[in-house]
């Protein structure tokens, strides 16, 4: 993985989906965000070989997750979200991804990925071999004690888990 800096903040890349749920009137509740923004990064990352927003994603025991996003709207739990990320708040045009090929790369993974139920993004976040359960493998010690949850999934397993993962 090259050491480039993200050109996004996680919060533009939440209110993208968020926008674009609200136009197609097809609601994103936490679930679904957390799971578009792991998606986004994950195939990012495994085809242009750096991220495309700057916070970690951090393995949970239901999945990885982005925590500030996860803290602003766990207040919502499986109802659609109705505002936006605060620290772009409010949505301007400026706001959002600037680069129209990463535009439509947002657009690809929410045509690819938004129509699904939860369950389903849940079992494609938790595949056998895949970055979150290989650190989720790794939290636990040798006699199956479970340490602390919110450990980093590393960009590089990302990486290379999405590296053969189109989007089509």
């Amino acid at each position: 993985m090259s050491d480039s800096v993200a050109q996004y903040s996680v919060a533009q890349i939440a209110n993208y989906f968020l926008r674009k749920g609200n136009a197609e009137g097809d609601g994103v509740d936490a679930i679904k965000l957390q799971k578009l923004l792991f998606f986004a990064q994950a195939h990012y990352l495994g085809e242009y070989g750096k991220p495309l927003y700057n916070e970690e994603i951090e393995a949970w025991d239901y999945g990885p997750v982005v925590s500030s996003i996860y803290h602003q709207f766990k207040g919502f739990g499986r109802f659609d979200i109705e505002e936006y990320a605060f620290n772009v708040y409010p949505v301007k045009a400026a706001d959002l991804p600037s680069d129209e090929e990463d535009r439509k790369y947002l657009d690809k993974v929410w045509d690819f990925y938004s129509h699904k139920q939860s369950f389903e993004l849940v079992k494609l976040t938790h595949e056998k071999g895949g970055p979150w359960r290989s650190t989720i493998n790794r939290c636990y010690d040798k006699y199956g004690n479970r340490r602390p949850m919110g450990v980093t999934i590393k960009k590089d397993d990302i990486e290379e888990f999405y590296k053969e993962r189109s989007l089509g």
